[in-house]
């Protein structure tokens, strides 16, 4: 189906620049209280899987911060192995500690990254912003999420077959340079925001850690 194309000047900020990175201190509503039940699994009927055409897959690759700069052979080799998907707020996409099938990226809407916190329940580091990457760990040892993915909006998302992807690297040094550094930098914004949340957390306790 045709899809809603980015006006010009979304894609170019897509493009130049980094996703902004937004700590927030709890999901609203969210999974931070024991007990609560309002998040939901990403059941079939949650995910409606969009029916998108391969030119239209690279041409949203390519407007978003993820795929700036890679190769046109690099972006098809990746729409080759992708789906596009719908899911509705406060839909769970990925859960902490499970195996990480998919390396996605974010077309439209927000999502939440959440941890458990010994002692503190389930913390939001931070919020993802379109044209970023979740599901990082599909691409590293031992391919387990390090962080449960919650939508915080109705969303869009661009998912890539972990399995796939692993082997494509392997053969192609082309698309590895071009995937790698983009989940380095996503890496280096999840460390940042985790290291923010734990002084948050524990700055105040006035305790030293040795």
């Amino acid at each position: 189906m045709a899809l809603r194309p980015y006006a010009a000047g979304q894609a170019a900020l897509l493009k130049t620049r980094a996703p902004p990175r937004r700590s927030i201190a709890a999901l609203p509503n969210g999974p931070c209280a024991e007990g609560q039940t309002a998040l939901r699994p990403a059941a079939a009927q949650d995910q409606r899987e969009l029916m998108t055409d391969l030119a239209t897959l690279v041409s949203q690759i390519d407007a978003t911060w993820f795929g700036s700069g890679m190769s046109a052979s690099s972006m098809e080799r990746l729409a080759d192995m992708a789906r596009e998907y719908e899911a509705p707020a406060r839909a769970r996409l990925l859960r902490e500690g499970d195996e990480t099938k998919e390396l996605s990226v974010l077309v439209d809407g927000r999502v939440a990254l959440t941890e458990h916190v010994a002692g503190r329940g389930s913390v939001t580091l931070m919020t993802v912003e379109p044209g970023d990457v979740f599901g990082w760990s599909a691409l590293i040892t031992p391919f387990k999420a390090t962080s449960t993915v919650v939508s915080l909006e109705p969303v869009k998302v661009i998912a890539f077959d972990a399995a796939a992807l692993r082997d494509e690297v392997r053969s192609d040094c082309e698309l590895a340079t071009g995937i790698y550094p983009k989940l380095l930098e996503a890496l280096a914004r999840r460390l940042g925001a985790t290291r923010h949340q734990l002084l948050d957390l524990y700055g105040s306790e006035q305790t030293e850690p040795w």
